[in-house]
């Protein structure tokens, strides 16, 4: 969700490996609003009920595990650096998977009630969405939901919003008709909304919901 400059440059490139630090990561979050961000994720959007089985893709430092009730949770992550700051925060509340959406890592992860990935798509070209929703639809039950959330650049966005989304470290931010098309290559009955208001700083979000066939 952090809204840095991306592009190569020595200043950009210290930017960059200061954000990567799990510390820094964490409260860049908290600038932007990313507390109460979580919040009405949880409650409005994903709609997480207790002892629910969760997959995280591209999980982070886990922070979401804070305000999340009760689950069996198993977020997985590229990062060491990350995952092991979420092992040390959250301890035995999850299960913490080293690897990217394209490794054979979780073929013991099935069932899954849901599976999120918030602010992660925007991060991966098109053909490591495709594997993340592959990874995705291969761990939902049958009706289990997939659900992702990303910046995005859509009518009526303010114009600070934009220029944010264009600025961020995620190379692939896309409009919600791009975001749904790819989404559906997976998971049909994909759908897209965009909302305006998820964070203190004007900003865009579109909010792709899908559900695993029932076969």
């Amino acid at each position: 969700m952090a809204a840095l400059d991306d592009r190569p440059s020595e200043r950009v490139t210290g930017l960059r490996a200061v954000f990567s630090l799990p510390a820094a990561y964490r409260f860049a979050q908290k600038l932007i609003g990313a507390d109460s961000f979580r919040r009405v994720v949880i409650d409005d959007i994903l709609a997480v009920s207790p002892e629910e089985r969760i997959l995280d893709i591209g999980c982070g430092t886990a922070d979401i595990l804070e305000q999340l009730p009760p689950v069996d949770y198993v977020g997985f992550d590229h990062s060491d650096d990350y995952l092991a700051a979420a092992r040390r925060r959250f301890g035995n509340r999850g299960r913490f998977i080293t690897g990217t959406a394209a490794a054979d890592l979780l073929d013991d992860v099935s069932e899954r009630d849901l599976a999120m990935a918030v602010g992660v798509l925007h991060h991966l070209n098109d053909d490591e969405v495709r594997s993340a929703l592959t990874v995705a639809e291969r761990a939902l039950r049958p009706g289990g939901r997939f659900v992702s959330i990303d910046p995005t650049f859509a009518p009526g966005q303010h114009r600070i919003g934009r220029w944010l989304a264009s600025r961020d470290r995620g190379q692939h931010v896309r409009t919600p008709e791009a975001t749904r098309r790819l989404v559906t290559e997976v998971l049909p009955d994909a759908t897209v909304t965009v909302r305006h208001d998820l964070l203190r700083v004007p900003y865009s979000h579109v909010i792709c919901q899908a559900t695993r066939a029932a076969n």
